[in-house]
């Protein structure tokens, strides 16, 4: 097992000579603290941006995407162009992202896609449907050029160190991903010699990848599991799982999607109760249905999304609000765990997604009923008759319980109060 500290010497090498690094494994300290303490220490930042105007306040990330955001918000566009401008990633900035709640494919379009905004305008509904007030500072993503179009830059493209961790390969078609991805890695690792830039990528297992992409990379063994050249040999660690097993929900022949019911019952909705044609219902955890965060003892993004599903009228979201990798999670996840091919959640009008199987989150019914039970054979305030079956319709204006009769009483009561018998004049 190789220490940190000959760890940290095999990174300072591959540093100053620039060579792309694949971390292997699972190691018992902090690799991506010391990957980061390795670019600071050749100069580095730990900063996405660096801000080149005249704003001295504007001295961090933070800073600079609340002023683009406060820009929006007030419609000063000309200080939103001027901040955007002079935000660069530089030689000495640095970028981390986990993958581990994402596909190959959006890997491959966030690390080579450049998307291009005709105008103003097309850049500010963009924001409002994807950034504004959610990913921080990705506002500064975007660059203007003299034309008066904005382009958001590719993960590749930027400047300084990028660390991608827990990536993952388990099927042909990620494989494939991979073998594209390739040469595009091997002309960034040709142009970080000159340009004084660092690649850094991090598996648990390397042994599924592509022999043509692990080539592009010096790769060092976190945990000692050393292999030889870049051959894919079964990987010897003990590593953590790279995706959470699902278990899979036995259903009877020829079941459909819209055979199957959900309900959220559990209050802190971490399971689900599924019934299928009709059947006794049984629970489910996000654990079961392979929704499990691999790092954290957590539900990945896409269980929210089936909790947004269950709220939502007709089971319908609309693409606006969410992320098509999180429906493609949720799919595969579903199929996997209920061995139905067909999509489980269809595009729907070509503006939102829809739900084949019934969806509902029950447990503020629940939450009502337990406070209900609870609360039998209240007594009336005003004349101290039992009320059998009560609700907040029974409650008067000081919070106590007041039954119907009373409440009717009180209610004549007060409209004859308030009856005119002559009515006011138009003053």
């Amino acid at each position: 097992m190789p220490t940190e500290e000959q760890i940290k010497e095999s990174l300072m090498e591959y540093h100053e000579q620039k060579l792309p690094v694949l971390l292997c494994g699972d190691p018992s300290f902090d690799y991506v603290d010391l990957v980061i303490q390795t670019h600071k220490a050749n100069d580095g930042i730990e900063s996405s941006w660096e801000y080149f105007g005249s704003d001295k306040l504007l001295n961090t990330n933070e800073a600079m995407a609340e002023e683009v955001k406060r820009a929006i918000e007030v419609r000063d566009y000309v200080r939103m162009d001027e901040i955007l401008r002079n935000c660069k990633s530089t030689p000495a900035t640095m970028a981390s992202f986990d993958w581990s709640e994402y596909d190959c494919n959006s890997l491959y379009n966030e690390l080579l896609a450049k998307e291009g905004f005709m105008d103003l305008n097309h850049l500010l509904r963009h924001l409002d449907m994807e950034y504004l007030g959610t990913r921080g500072n990705m506002f500064l993503d975007f660059e203007p050029s003299d034309n008066g179009q904005y382009w958001q830059r590719a993960l590749l493209e930027r400047k300084g160190m990028l660390l991608i961790v827990n990536l993952f390969c388990e099927t042909e078609e990620d494989k494939i991903i991979y073998r594209r991805l390739a040469p595009k890695i091997r002309v960034r690792k040709d142009n970080d010699h000159n340009s004084g830039d660092w690649l850094v990528m991090h598996t648990y297992d390397p042994g599924g990848f592509p022999d043509c992409f692990r080539n592009q990379f010096v790769e060092i063994a976190l945990d000692g599991k050393k292999k030889g050249g870049s051959s894919v040999v079964d990987y010897e660690g003990n590593f953590k799982a790279v995706k959470e097993e699902s278990t899979h929900i036995s259903t009877p022949p020829n079941t459909k999607w819209n055979d199957i019911e959900m309900f959220f019952i559990d209050v802190v909705k971490e399971t689900i109760d599924i019934s299928i044609s009709g059947k006794e219902p049984f629970t489910k955890g996000y654990w079961d249905l392979g929704l499990k965060h691999r790092q954290a003892k957590k539900a990945v993004r896409a269980w929210e999304v089936l909790k947004e599903f269950a709220k939502s009228e007709g089971n319908v979201i609309p693409t606006t609000k969410v992320k098509f990798e999180q429906i493609k999670s949720l799919r595969d996840a579903l199929r996997t765990s209920f061995g139905i091919p067909e999509d489980p959640i269809p595009h729907y009008d070509k503006e939102g997604y829809k739900t084949l199987f019934r969806i509902e989150d029950k447990s503020f019914t629940k939450v009502y009923k337990k406070s209900i039970s609870e609360k039998e054979n209240i007594e009336c305030s005003e004349c101290g008759e039992v009320i059998n079956k009560h609700n907040h319709n029974n409650i008067d204006d000081e919070g106590g319980y007041i039954c119907d009769n009373c409440k009717r009483t009180s209610h004549d009561r007060l409209s004859n109060e308030n009856e005119y018998s002559n009515y006011p004049d138009d003053e």
